[in-house]
């Protein structure tokens, strides 16, 4: 496997491992329990910056367009799906975004409007992920050599660093391992 794919996969892991923080916060809200306003925007957040500014780009703008010119995927349909995927997945955070500031602001009785939001967009998720698993990391492994990916890699971890932050991600890492300790671990 190329470097360029299992950091991408790493992407996944996180991505997933903020999703099922997600879930339980879901389902905590449900059961009528209390859960800090500020976990539910450490999660819209990880999702909207790492997941969709992050690691979307580094597909759409890398790895897409690499793996078409290595001669996959000449339908143009397939990227497209992909990329409409990335939009589909953009509007489910803004809309849990929203339903999270009208309940803050007072203006929403409940979080109902948040969770649903939020399953639906975990349901798309990890079938999103999947389907990139099996079909385009599995190709660009295949069509792409160790130094294309390598090329990737150091373009798309300098532009991380410039759009985000080497801060910002420190601490999407460190907040990643708090929610898990917080809400996956203590049951």
């Amino acid at each position: 496997m190329g470097v360029f794919v299992d950091q991408l996969k790493i992407e996944h892991e996180n991505i997933r491992l903020i999703g099922d923080i997600a879930k339980k916060v879901c389902q905590r809200i449900n059961q009528g329990e209390e859960v800090l306003s500020e976990d539910i925007d450490h999660i819209i957040e990880f999702l909207d910056i790492y997941s969709y500014k992050g690691h979307h780009e580094k597909e759409e703008k890398g790895l897409l367009p690499a793996i078409e010119k290595a001669g996959g995927f000449k339908d143009g349909k397939t990227i497209g799906a992909i990329i409409q995927d990335h939009a589909t997945l953009k509007i489910y955070i803004e809309k849990m975004k929203e339903n999270h500031f009208k309940y803050k602001e007072k203006k929403h009785p409940g979080l109902s409007g948040l969770v649903g939001y939020t399953l639906n967009y975990l349901d798309f998720l990890y079938r999103h992920l999947e389907k990139e698993e099996k079909v385009f990391y599995k190709l660009a492994d295949q069509l792409l050599s160790e130094e294309d990916q390598e090329g990737l890699l150091k373009r798309f971890e300098s532009q991380d660093f410039e759009k985000i932050g080497k801060e910002k991600l420190d601490e999407f890492q460190k907040r990643l391992s708090q929610l898990s300790e917080q809400y996956l671990k203590a049951g």
